[in-house]
């Protein structure tokens, strides 16, 4: 038997001799060993989405989407600049902050003050890609 779980089952989840399970060789007779090539015939196939499903990282991994912000706007000030920290703060999980767009504060603003907080904003944060 196995344990109960929402999870879909996945091949070492079986216990020896249940339907679907690979062959374990201290059950069999003499003569019905298998080799490796036939334990792994039987092995069920499973899709990308099973596997992926079976593994919480991977299930994770497999369902975010990489997200470029243009305009990220002033540290603090910009609503750019605060859903930027709500993506790197891991309050949307579906989503990852690869890229920020932002041509005035990596341009013509830099010496700016708010340039300034926006270059120490950038610095922080060196997961994520920068560009004017």
């Amino acid at each position: 038997a196995i344990a109960m779980t929402s999870a879909p089952r996945r091949r070492w989840d079986f216990d020896a001799g249940e339907a679907g399970a690979p062959a374990a060789a201290a059950d069999a007779a003499p003569g019905d060993e298998q080799t490796v090539a036939e334990k792994l015939a039987n092995l069920p196939v499973l899709t990308f989405e099973e596997v992926a499903n079976s593994d919480p990282v991977l299930a994770a991994a497999s369902k975010t989407v990489d997200v470029i912000l243009v305009g990220c706007g002033v540290p603090k000030r910009g609503m750019g600049w605060y859903h930027a920290t709500n993506i790197l703060s891991g309050q949307c999980p579906s989503a990852v902050l690869t890229d920020v767009v932002e041509p005035w504060f990596l341009g013509a603003g830099a010496d700016s003050p708010p340039g300034e907080a926006f270059a120490a904003f950038a610095r922080a944060n060196p997961s994520v890609r920068f560009h004017a």
